[in-house]
């Protein structure tokens, strides 16, 4: 279908579709999220002539490129090159370029399960940049550097929030989601050592076990991701309600779940973050050892006044941070300064 508008809009799936934007049309995956960024780029006006791909995965190839093609990644966990990174205008990558480790040095079992996972991540890029280095060459490689930019995850599934009050508030804190890999997620060396995610989130459930009784919860945890999105309805009326969301690391240090729980107004409690722009200023706590949970959760909910502030730094870090508008704004002063 041919799209309606200035710039086009292509969404990379099993095959390019070109799309019409302002069509009612729900994708999932996080497709959502970044259709609703491109409107609010389309309604502004300010740039045009674009050709925005939009791909939940990099794809081997694109089909036309100019010096106006777009390409945004929503979740390139193995941080991968391609050789025609090169002829983009601009790469926008919701996981970042590459790896990172964030633990200092790994004295614990899940640091070093971060690092060893770090290593492998690594490798991988490291491939595919020596890979796509004999094609493009090392000059058009700082290239796609000068011209690549980190952008927020966005959300799985698009909701609308009431931004219920704090106080009002029936759930004092929550998780819901897997603790577990899908079997056909599991590579080789899940037989030697456990993820990071699954050590992290094992840790964060053990905690919860000795969070006092007088705080009233909700947590329900799948066996993989595909059973948690099933639940997307009940998640998200969970959240509305939550006063504290419980956010411990995925495959990477960024997950869906912190930004969710942003735009449904919870109070986030989360383990440490990349220095990215995205993250700057945002009100998350942040935990350096799940074992510290307990302790955290009863601070924050006998404070009820430090939890109103949070709140209200919460909505204002998603409007200025992580709402459609304020990607959009960054993507297009991105867009306007590189030509």
């Amino acid at each position: 279908m041919k799209a309606a508008a200035r710039n086009r809009y292509i969404l990379a799936m099993d095959n390019f579709i070109e799309v019409d934007i302002f069509a009612q049309h729900q994708y999932g995956w996080g497709f959502d999220f970044y259709i609703n960024v491109l409107q609010k780029i389309e309604e502004n006006r300010h740039i045009a002539g674009f050709t925005f791909y939009l791909s939940y995965r990099v794809p081997n190839s694109i089909p036309e490129i100019n010096h106006k093609t777009v390409l945004i990644l929503l979740a390139d966990e193995n941080y991968e090159y391609k050789a025609y990174f090169r002829d983009l205008c601009f790469l926008f990558r919701c996981i970042g370029s590459m790896p990172v480790y964030l633990e200092g040095f790994p004295t614990t079992e899940l640091k070093r399960a971060a690092f060893l996972h770090f290593l492998y991540k690594m490798t991988l890029h490291v491939c595919s940049v020596l890979k796509a280095f004999k094609t493009a060459g090392r000059i058009h490689l700082f290239r796609v550097t000068y011209r690549t930019a980190h952008i927020p995850l966005g959300l799985f599934w698009t909701f609308e929030s009431d931004r219920k009050p704090i106080g009002k508030r029936k759930i004092d804190y929550a998780f819901l989601g897997s603790i577990a890999f899908d079997i056909r997620q599991r590579k080789w060396f899940h037989r030697f050592f456990d993820s990071p995610k699954l050590l992290s989130r094992r840790q964060m459930i053990e905690a919860m076990r000795r969070i006092s009784p007088r705080f009233t919860s909700k947590i329900y945890t799948t066996g993989d991701f595909e059973e948690s999105i099933a639940n997307r309805s009940a998640y998200v009326e969970t959240m509305l309600d939550t006063k504290i969301s419980v956010v411990p690391r995925g495959t990477s240090y960024e997950t869906l779940r912190f930004f969710e729980s942003i735009k449904a107004g919870c109070i986030v409690i989360c383990e440490k973050l990349p220095k990215k722009w995205c993250y700057e200023n945002n009100p998350a706590i942040i935990i350096d050892d799940w074992a510290d949970l307990p302790r955290i959760i009863a601070e924050l909910l006998d404070n009820p006044g430090f939890l109103e502030k949070r709140a209200i730094d919460t909505y204002t870090y998603w409007e200025t941070r992580c709402s459609e508008s304020a990607v959009a704004q960054y993507i297009e002063n991105k867009l306007k300064n590189i030509l």
